[in-house]
């Protein structure tokens, strides 16, 4: 039995820091993300533990890095997104060429050095098309240096894009310790 995911993040071992900073994103924003490092299934049968995911989230997001392209777990992630019709969203380092099913796809670029932009795009794309299905809006989970754990609300599309043209920041106060806590509008990572 596999739990229903909202997006699938395909990616090689190598990129793990990378995707484990968006999955952090994606939960604090209540984006449910599947990425295979944490959610072990011992004892189960790899292949099959993949196939049921992809086939059971709403999305699938590929990082086609360096290793990425070069994995044959990322391609044959890649085909059984295909044959289950998801959604594939390429996220690709703009120095590589790819081939397959993800050449024909408008990719998210990505800069190794400067990831933000590619983290803000994908954020950005996940929320709107989620919104289609569920109720986006859910919520910003939010952890406050004292300790406490707090849900706030989750800026609009045009807030953020306002804070990022005013270089600004979100600041949510706890209800704790009255302390702030200072958001990215680009990431959504507490700074």
């Amino acid at each position: 039995m596999t739990v229903s995911f909202d997006v699938f993040l395909s990616h090689d071992h190598d990129d793990f820091a990378l995707v484990d900073r968006i999955e952090k994103i994606l939960q604090r924003i209540k984006i449910s993300a599947y990425v295979y490092e944490k959610y072990p299934r011992y004892g189960e049968y790899i292949p099959e533990v993949i196939k049921e995911t992809i086939k059971d989230s709403k999305y699938f997001v590929v990082f086609l890095t360096h290793e990425g392209i070069a994995s044959q777990w990322v391609n044959q992630e890649i085909g059984i997104a295909h044959a289950f019709d998801k959604l594939i969203i390429p996220v690709k380092d703009r120095q590589l060429q790819s081939k397959g099913f993800v050449e024909l796809r408008e990719f998210i670029y990505y800069d190794p050095l400067s990831p933000e932009d590619m983290i803000y795009r994908l954020i950005h794309t996940l929320r709107w098309r989620l919104s289609k299905q569920q109720a986006a809006e859910k919520g910003l989970a939010l952890d406050c240096k004292c300790g406490s754990k707090f849900d706030d609300t989750l800026p609009s599309y045009e807030e953020v894009n306002d804070a990022i043209r005013k270089e600004g920041v979100f600041v949510y106060k706890c209800p704790a310790c009255s302390g702030e806590i200072r958001v990215s509008p680009a990431s959504l990572e507490v700074l």
